[in-house]
């Protein structure tokens, strides 16, 4: 909440009634409201003094939405709510109050409704009017100091079934799936896109659907239009400094050549060579595409029940035909030639006794990521290392804590010190000590 910060403010505070769980009963709250975040407190007497025990984790404004401040009151026999009464836990109609409540709803991974009730309707008008404007403060503040700025690449281009329909199967029953399919309007569901430059300069957008491959220019969502019909595409690469384009299609990985989707406006030959499957007989679950001392590799990873087969290829032809030969890559450090169609080398493959679900490049080295941690591993001689570190007795609570939750990427912050970030937090690993510190 950084309360220290000069220039933080409390907006607004006061009593208001909710409960802190559901299905508990209702509580007086002392609601402080910051212009950063809503805390929720609970009031508790101890030795004359009042003290405010925060109950729940507080609110970030960036995640709130005010949904309803118009609801009619309701009656509270749990206590009067005035500030000259005190609780009761006898209900009576001569203790019971109207209530005035108002909504408000937390997004993220602990999103849920939150219901407070006002002791009056000006009361309740103020809180809301309060909250508007701490919303709208935040945003004017998070506008000035955002990092990122988001652009639209395609608003009215993408048309998707209705998934409840298509689950129920109504949808599929009609014939309605295939005509749609066959329709230039359907798109099917986004699964991926990719930025690209290409050999004359222009910066394209890709972008991957169940129902084929669209591409167009950067700045200009109007240009894109489908230039491929395939099935399930799920991940696209394009190897600019070789003018290959990667598509894994229905669980093949397939190689095309640049120029067959985007034709150069150089004066060039045409490019004639017909895709390339990668893959052989193995279905791919994923590939990634990275550098490994400088070399660029592509690893795509076969998922089996005794774990997972990785194979790596790097590209040693270029397609990007300007009139010469481009032997590029390991081989030609070797002096052998590749033939037009040979626009890859198969040479390495390993197996690991896990279900990998993702894979990163790092400094030289890959990590997997699979359900119980990351598994870092040298190329050269494929010695790998598990992180975190969690079958000794001391990293019980660790342990407990990785296992509620999914690896999804690791960064170097100094040379001894690894964060490793799950969907629900963060440990750094010091690589110069054996133990973990947990600063989630």
């Amino acid at each position: 909440m950084n309360l220290l910060d000069e220039n933080r403010s409390l907006i607004f505070a006061g009593r208001l009634m909710g409960c802190l769980e559901e299905g508990l009963e209702w509580r007086e709250l002392f609601v402080l409201l910051f212009d950063n975040y809503l805390v929720i407190t609970k009031p508790v007497d101890k030795n004359e003094v009042t003290m405010y025990k925060v109950k729940r984790r507080p609110i970030p404004l960036d995640l709130l939405t005010i949904i309803r401040i118009n609801d009619p009151p309701t009656r509270s026999y749990i206590f009067s709510y005035s500030p000259s009464t005190t609780t009761s836990s006898t209900p009576s109609s001569d203790s019971s109050c109207l209530v005035y409540p108002f909504t408000f709803y937390q997004s993220g991974r602990s999103s849920r409704k939150h219901t407070l009730f006002a002791e009056s309707e000006a009361a309740r008008a103020e809180w809301t009017k309060r909250l508007a404007a701490a919303l709208d403060l935040r945003k004017d503040f998070q506008a000035a100091n955002k990092v990122l700025a988001i652009k639209t690449l395609s608003i009215n281009t993408f048309l998707l079934l209705d998934v409840k329909k298509e689950a129920e199967g109504s949808v599929y029953g009609t014939g309605l799936v295939r005509q749609l399919s066959d329709a230039a309007c359907y798109t099917g569901k986004v699964n991926c896109s990719v930025l690209f430059n290409t050999a004359d300069g222009r910066w394209l957008i890709a972008i991957g659907t169940e129902e084929g491959l669209w591409i167009g220019f950067k700045r200009d969502p109007k240009s894109l239009r489908r230039v491929a019909h395939m099935r399930k595409i799920t991940q696209c690469a394009v190897l600019e400094d070789f003018g290959i384009f990667l598509i894994l299609t229905d669980k093949a990985l397939v190689a095309y050549p640049v120029q067959s989707f985007v034709p150069s406006t150089l004066q060039t030959p045409q490019v004639s060579q017909a895709p390339q499957k990668l893959n052989g007989t193995k279905d791919v679950c994923f590939f990634r595409v990275g550098k490994v001392k400088g070399r660029v590799v592509v690893i795509f990873v076969h998922n089996k029940p005794s774990g997972s087969d990785f194979t790596l290829l790097e590209p040693v032809k270029s397609t990007n035909m300007d009139g010469k030969e481009q032997p590029t890559g390991f081989r030609s450090w070797l002096g052998f030639k590749s033939t037009a169609s040979d626009w890859f080398k198969r040479y390495k493959n390993f197996s690991l006794s896990i279900e990998a679900f993702d894979l990163i490049f790092m400094k030289g080295k890959i990590v997997v990521l699979y359900a119980k941690g990351f598994e870092i591993m040298d190329l050269d001689g494929l010695d790998g290392m598990t992180v975190p570190q969690i079958h000794y007795p001391s990293s019980k609570h660790l342990k407990n804590r990785c296992e509620q939750c999914r690896p999804i990427a690791i960064y170097c912050s100094t040379p001894d010190m690894y964060l490793l970030c799950y969907d629900g937090n963060i440990f750094p690993i010091f690589f110069s000590y054996d133990w973990t510190h947990n600063c989630s």
